[in-house]
């Protein structure tokens, strides 16, 4: 695990913790398909029965200063991801688990969260084809791509709902945050 970087490393552990099998994938060189290179996912996980989530990490901070969660990704991330999702058929499901590192102002509104390595993490997940459906243009020079606030937080999922339930349908009752009365405000577009 070491050329993991510290959002893979705690996901990881947090998949392990939660007794969820899952199978790294190697990232340093990417798949042809089509004649066309494809950007790799970070892992497989298989929650229950025949599911596989195919996940793509997106580590981000929250600070004291920027309480917002950043939910941005690149347009290579979304058209790869939903490609392998493609690839891998029905059974699979293409998921960005955003994996925040917590600020002491954020931490407890977090549902899915764990100390990993003297760090506080919570975790939120999106399925691609909400993504893709929702993402405005961020930055045309970098080519990425976030959705607005409130369609984050209608979206989003604790990554424990992505574990438990048909990944095709995420339960959209449950609570993304924990506690409202926290001050988390969900950056969009710029």
């Amino acid at each position: 695990m070491a050329s993991l970087n510290r959002y893979e490393r705690a996901l990881h552990a947090y998949l392990g913790r939660h007794g969820i099998p899952y199978c790294p994938v190697k990232e340093t060189k990417r798949a042809i398909w089509d004649d066309e290179p494809l950007k790799n996912f970070d892992l497989v996980a298989y929650p229950a029965g025949d599911r596989q989530l195919l996940i793509d990490v997106k580590g981000r901070r929250t600070t004291a200063k920027r309480p917002y969660l950043e939910n941005w990704v690149t347009q290579d991330d979304l058209e790869s991801l939903d490609r392998w999702q493609s690839l891998f058929g029905p059974g699979a499901a293409g998921l960005f688990v955003f994996a925040y590192e917590l600020s002491s102002g954020v931490r407890e509104a977090f549902i899915d969260r764990q100390s990993f390595a003297e760090r506080r993490y919570g975790y939120l997940g999106i399925g691609v084809d909400d993504y893709r459906r929702h993402a405005r243009r961020r930055s045309p020079r970098w080519r990425t791509l976030s959705l607005p606030r409130a369609l984050f937080r209608e979206c989003a999922r604790p990554l424990s709902c992505w574990l438990t339930v048909d990944p095709a349908e995420p339960r959209r009752g449950d609570a993304v945050l924990a506690d409202d009365s926290v001050q988390v405000s969900f950056k969009g577009t710029v």
